[in-house]
């Protein structure tokens, strides 16, 4: 607690650095079209129903017992669950949690919740690596033009582990060869005496998760009817997400014409997710707000000159995407908890 204590007062004083004059933001958010601010709150809500859909798209079978229904809102409960815990990485046990209050076998919702992350992941994997390629001039300038210029350093430590999580599950999903590999180096590291009381457990639970990891991988290759429906959902819902940041410019005044300026503006904000969900805060909080803050600082670029207006577009952004998702998500949470109330 104490290290994340530090690590957030840190985060807190780079972000007020970046702020730059609070009366003039105070005059930005003045300015603001709420139509268009209730337009990227739409674009919220759609979001969270094409993820919905994404998910029920895997879910039929052994869950046959759970409505369409009761299956989207447990779905639903993704950014309220994933919003208040470190790493987001909340929502899958919950929704396992309420799967098996409706009567599906804890072992079969595992399952499907993780063949849903792994689509996402290697998603959004394949979309992060696209997007540095792309517009590696845009991040580079943004990134020198800041006062934070080794953050860089940063977004590529994300990219890392965001590849090397896909990776590993890759491989492992497909190979009993390589996972069997992985079990013997990390019984290898645990042997080391001050890891030695845990290793038994440590190693039970990696070759669980390997284990449902070849599952859920089998899953999807016999199923591409349903992996396809999946993707094409998930795709949908990750261009509601793209569509959030230009309407809280449009809010402001600002347009930005279609071309490459308009998809880095729309790409950008899944990119400082994705990179930034490794600092131990819910939703990585503050690293995502200073990576999307320095990402957004091209005035050569962006019609927009002044810090303190790119800090208003970023907490807009954040309030309609993060803070607006987590209430849609407890709404959700708390319809899912009446009806298995009401069911018991």
């Amino acid at each position: 607690m104490k290290i994340i204590f530090i690590i957030l007062i840190g985060l807190v004083l780079m972000i007020f650095n970046f702020v730059g004059d609070a009366e003039k933001m105070f005059e930005t958010i003045r300015s603001v079209n709420i139509i268009y601010i209730i337009i990227a709150m739409i674009c919220t809500v759609l979001l969270t129903i094409f993820t919905g859909f994404a998910g029920n798209a895997l879910f039929y079978g052994n869950f046959d017992k759970v409505s369409k229904l009761d299956s989207f809102l447990i779905l639903s409960t993704d950014l309220f669950f994933n919003g208040i815990t470190p790493f987001s990485a909340g929502a899958p046990p919950m929704q396992v949690y309420f799967y098996s209050k409706k009567g599906v076998n804890q072992g079969d919702a595992a399952g499907r919740i993780l063949s849903l992350f792994i689509l996402y992941q290697i998603i959004i994997t394949f979309f992060c690596i696209g997007f540095l390629i792309i517009f590696y001039d845009y991040i580079t300038q943004a990134f020198r033009n800041s006062n934070f210029s080794f953050g860089f350093v940063f977004v590529l430590i994300g990219l890392f582990l965001t590849i090397l999580l896909t990776v590993i599950m890759c491989f492992v999903g497909f190979s009993k060869r390589i996972s069997r590999l992985l079990i013997m180096l990390v019984n290898s590291f645990l042997h080391l005496k001050i890891f030695r009381k845990h290793k038994v457990v440590a190693v039970s639970k990696i070759e669980k998760w390997f284990s449902d990891l070849r599952g859920a991988f089998m899953f999807l290759i016999k199923h591409p009817r349903q992996l396809f429906i999946s993707i094409f959902f998930r795709i949908l819902a990750i261009i509601c997400f793209y569509l959030a940041p230009f309407m809280i410019a449009r809010s402001l005044g600002f347009t930005v014409p279609f071309g490459k300026d308009f998809f880095y503006l729309t790409g950008v904000a899944l990119f400082a997710i994705t990179t930034m969900l490794w600092i131990p805060l819910p939703g990585g909080s503050g690293g995502v707000e200073m990576a999307m803050i320095v990402l957004l600082l091209l005035p050569s670029v962006f019609p927009w000159q002044d810090r303190e207006v790119v800090t208003v577009i970023v907490l807009l952004w954040r309030f309609v995407t993060y803070y607006f998702g987590i209430l849609i998500g407890a709404v959700a949470y708390l319809i899912v908890h009446l009806r298995i109330k009401k069911c018991a």
